[in-house]
């Protein structure tokens, strides 16, 4: 057995913040996986950072980077990635709107491919070398100092794999998981020496992590009933001692741990069980090894995301904590997953077809976004845009602004409701037969005020109350981001 590691002993945490740490170093971030797909199926390939997935986070295609950034995030947390594709398109744009990515690990090379770790016992040495080095030669290296190499400056973290200790032996074997994150991790520290990082990097390194589960881990030598902390420690514990656990390394992993690991894990539990649950004796026992919650939202009934996001936040802004922030979960809708799943996104899939990606060997179709309502309220059905087919408003209005080659009756919804000063609008064919969207600035008054027309659609813009509901508009406000502009989105009410 692994020698014995009593707790230090250390100060408890005072119970009121004596400062704050500097808001620019809190992570506000989203994770990001943007599956085109509307329907539930199994994608072969989890790359959304390389160039063929340019029309959805590029600023020349659907913009999400630009749209995270307007929120307020400074942060992109990604999951998989093909090292055999460029991500230093994904990473100069990151770069270019000041935010860090969180680079992430498919479960490829320790649970998929011949020979994976699961194969090699665990040992993740040869499969995570060989794909870091990789992705290291595509992208995540650029020119240095002196002619050498760095890491690409937009790289905050690399996330070994996300949720190992669900993945690995599972939590009955805590032992599994932590020979194959050690392993994995000795297996990058040699990749970027290889690769000349560790001469030309001049002391700025991204750090390393491994994105572990909330669950209780009963079968872990120490904290086997609060959740997460269990895993961490057995972690820590093999970085110190790793031939404990049948692994000899090739580097001084105990040194690397203390210098270029940070623990994180995801959870859906809310801001009011951190403290109690988790952070408390994180801060007691973990000193000097930061923590970051890399999936945070709950969408249960009675946690209202106005407070909560809020609350979390301000647990990392004290500096008593070892919590660096969050990554909200997530960006979009999973409808791939299907079920419950599909409960977290902020934004759904509409309606409007803005271009195509090749993933894998598939190719999809890019989709505008559709703003969503907190869980609790799409379960109370809540309205999108009114729309009544067949209908075209005629009447003469103070304020009125006729848009061209508006594609769709949800995009012209969209416009209005993005518009402060539209109340109604009209979507259909002019004269011409171009697609045109006329915006009002008042309500019809008269039954004159409006005809039958087979060939348009009409409607009200979204109720400002509606708005200020929808997800992406309570993270932007938790995040110190600007109110987004829906008239650049599409809103379809059947996705709400």
């Amino acid at each position: 057995p692994p020698p014995s590691e009593p707790p230090p002993a250390v100060t408890p945490a005072p119970t009121r913040p004596a400062s704050a740490k500097p808001e620019n170093e809190i992570i506000k971030g989203i994770c990001y996986a943007p599956v085109p797909d509307r329907h539930p199926r199994r994608l072969l390939n989890d790359d959304f950072m390389s160039s063929n997935t340019r029309a959805m986070w590029h600023t020349d295609g659907r913009g999400d980077l630009a749209l995270i950034r307007s929120m307020g995030a400074n942060t992109v947390r990604l999951y998989g990635n093909d090292p055999s594709r460029d991500h230093k398109e994904f990473l100069d744009e990151a770069h270019r709107y000041n935010m860090s990515v969180i680079v992430g690990f498919s479960d490829y090379p320790y649970t998929q491919m011949n020979g994976n770790c699961v194969a090699t016992d665990f040992d993740c040495y040869a499969q995570v070398k060989e794909q870091f080095g990789a992705n290291l030669r595509n992208g995540f290296l650029v020119g240095g100092p002196d002619g050498g190499v760095a890491y690409h400056p937009a790289i905050r973290s690399i996330a070994l794999m996300n949720e190992p200790d669900l993945k690995m032996g599972k939590l009955s074997d805590p032992s599994a998981f932590s020979k194959a994150l050690i392993s994995a991790f000795d297996a990058v520290l040699d990749a970027e020496r290889d690769a000349g990082v560790e001469i030309a990097a001049v002391g700025r390194l991204p750090n390393f992590t491994a994105t572990l589960s909330f669950a209780v881990c009963r079968s872990c030598a120490r904290f086997s009933t609060n959740p997460a902390l269990g895993q961490m420690w057995e972690l820590r514990v093999a970085m110190k001692y790793p031939q404990s656990w049948g692994y000899t390394p090739r580097n001084d992993l105990w040194t690397a741990y203390r210098t270029r690991f940070v623990n994180s894990f995801n959870t859906a539990n809310p801001a009011s069980d951190i403290r109690h649950m988790f952070l408390n004796s994180y801060d007691q026992h973990f000193e000097g090894t930061p923590v970051f919650i890399g999936e945070y939202h709950s969408p249960e009934k009675q946690v209202v995301l106005s407070e909560d996001l809020p609350a979390v936040l301000d647990i990392a802004r004290d500096s008593s904590t070892l919590l660096q922030g969050i990554a909200f979960f997530e960006f979009q809708v999973r409808y791939d997953k299907g079920g419950p799943e599909t409960m977290f996104g902020m934004f759904g899939l509409g309606d409007g077809i803005l271009g195509d990606v090749l993933i894998g060997s598939s190719r999809f179709n890019v989709r505008c976004l559709v703003p969503m309502l907190p869980r609790v309220q799409r379960l109370q059905a809540a309205t999108g845009c009114a729309m009544h087919p067949n209908t075209e408003y005629v009447f003469p209005a103070k304020w009125q602004k006729t848009l061209r080659g508006v594609d769709n009756p949800s995009d012209c919804c969209g416009r209005c409701s993005g518009t402060t000063r539209c109340r109604v609008w009209t979507w259909g064919p002019s004269g011409t037969g171009e697609l045109t969207c006329t915006l009002r600035g008042s309500l019809p008054a008269r039954p004159l005020d409006q005809r039958v027309n087979t060939a348009t659609v009409s409607g009200a813009s979204m109720p400002a109350k509606e708005i200020e509901r929808m997800t992406p508009h309570l993270v932007a406000q938790a995040f110190g981001g600007a109110i987004l502009d829906y008239g650049k989105l599409c809103l379809n009410s059947s996705a709400l």
